[in-house]
């Protein structure tokens, strides 16, 4: 009896480096029924040879598609639209599938036909694909409006989808999307009240390195916020339980600024710490939330660049009176009408909440 085929689709752009081990972890899968499509999205490096090479050396399995430069959302697109399987996988080209990924998330998703996909955790790693980080794990069920804080599913490469869920949603395009495209994907699929189930362990192998798109801290926040605008405002066709009032968006706004303010410590990048600070809006500016998104940005990518742009004392407080200035003077008129009665209230105790982030910066950083 002939089982499923799965299709796995690996965008590739000038990350020829990566290619071989990406597709190897793919075609060597202990789950046999599949094909692998490469879509080569307009690289100028020897992506195009490296893949007929894979072709050749993985006849029948592997598949190319070319395409000019259109971003990640448009080759996943463009390899959807090539899959013969009933179940895909997305699997960028410079991250790895362990051997029985497949095979795992196949086990829930033929025992209960009510779920649309299945999740499982993964190993983030240095450059090498080995030196560990730590472990991302999917915050699941997925619901309205919990969906919109943060992506749910960390990393995609995890996940696998019937492809008839991901055609009903609306498939894998977004328009002119540079970013976000696969929380867009976890937004439509919440609102169609479909099903991810989560698997307790690792079966992904997740790369961080200062090339990723989640590390560029100006490209997430406006991605963010272009992704936020989709499900507020007169343009969002989604009814009015199912779209983001104003202060649901000034607040996710906000800790989306908290999150890029995070990467740019991190990275060493402030001279853009001005500019993000700009995008703050009027609305409630969560403490909780902003706190802990500027975490998760500050720990994204503070493992791989400790060494080049080690974190100081100085290089926080300085920050810290950055947020300050900006919270007190210009960008939010108090008086003008700009924060809601809770946060003016909340504002009168900055020096305590203050303190309160520094501790938490402190924590984070590892300094008593």
């Amino acid at each position: 009896m002939s089982r499923p085929l799965v299709s796995i689709i690996i965008p590739c752009f000038n990350q020829s480096q990566y290619l071989h081990e990406s597709v190897k972890s793919a075609v060597r899968q202990t789950y046999r029924d599949i094909e692998v499509i490469i879509v080569n999205d307009g690289s100028t490096d020897d992506t195009s040879k490296k893949a007929d090479e894979l072709q050749s050396a993985f006849p029948g399995q592997v598949i190319i598609s070319e395409q000019k430069n259109r971003g990640l959302a448009s080759a996943r697109q463009a390899g959807l639209e090539k899959t013969c399987g009933d179940f895909l996988v997305l699997l960028d080209a410079d991250d790895m599938l362990y051997p029985n990924m497949i095979d795992t998330c196949m086990g829930i998703l033929m025992e209960d036909s009510q779920q649309d996909g299945a999740a499982g955790w993964v190993k983030r790693t240095l450059e090498d694909g080995k030196t560990p980080l730590d472990t991302l794990r999917p915050r699941l069920p997925l619901s309205w409006p919990e969906v919109m804080e943060y992506n749910p599913i960390g990393a995609c490469n995890a996940v696998m989808l019937r492809k008839s869920s991901v055609e009903r949603a609306g498939g894998l395009y977004v328009e002119r999307c540079r970013a976000c495209e696969d929380w867009d994907l976890w937004i439509r699929m919440t609102l169609l009240n479909m099903k991810i189930g989560e698997i307790g362990e690792c079966i992904a192998i997740y790369r961080q390195h200062e090339q990723t798109l989640s590390c560029d801290p100006i490209l997430m926040l406006e991605e963010k916020i272009i992704l936020l605008s989709r499900y507020h405002g007169p343009s969002c066709r989604e009814p009015d339980s199912r779209k983001l009032d104003e202060d649901q968006f000034g607040r996710l706004v906000n800790s989306s600024v908290f999150h890029s303010l995070g990467l740019a410590i991190a990275l060493g990048r402030h001279s853009e710490i001005g500019g993000l600070l700009t995008h703050l809006r009027p609305g409630l500016l969560d403490d909780v939330l902003c706190l802990s998104q500027f975490a998760v940005g500050l720990n994204h990518v503070s493992e791989v660049t400790c060494d080049k742009n080690p974190y100081t004392a100085t290089r926080i407080n300085d920050f810290l009176d950055l947020v300050d200035e900006s919270l007190g003077k210009d960008l939010f008129q108090i008086d003008s009408g700009w924060f809601s009665c809770k946060l003016k209230s909340q504002l009168e105790h900055r020096a305590r909440r203050r303190s309160k982030f520094r501790r938490t910066v402190r924590k984070i950083l590892g300094k008593p």
